[in-house]
């Protein structure tokens, strides 16, 4: 077919989020479960210490936000 070039592949990213009130096991069970479930997702670290959540992958911001969006943390993406 003329004009098709394939799939588009979308480059690797690295987020940073904040997951404010992330502080115990249960919590960070909770959320990375949700985050484990988000299209693109490849590898996730979550440090109940910082409250922060490091995702590897094709995600989104606005993915990663809306998948905890119903749970009650206060969500920041930190770098994109």
């Amino acid at each position: 077919m003329e004009g098709f070039s394939g799939p588009q592949q979308c480059s690797p990213r690295h987020l940073s989020v904040h997951v404010a009130g992330m502080g115990c096991r249960s919590c960070v069970r909770l959320v990375t479960g949700r985050l484990r479930d988000v299209s693109g997702v490849r590898i996730l670290m979550a440090d109940a210490d910082t409250c922060t959540v490091d995702l590897y992958g094709t995600m989104t911001g606005r993915e990663v936000k809306a998948a905890l969006a119903d749970l009650d943390f206060d969500v920041e993406v930190l770098t994109e």
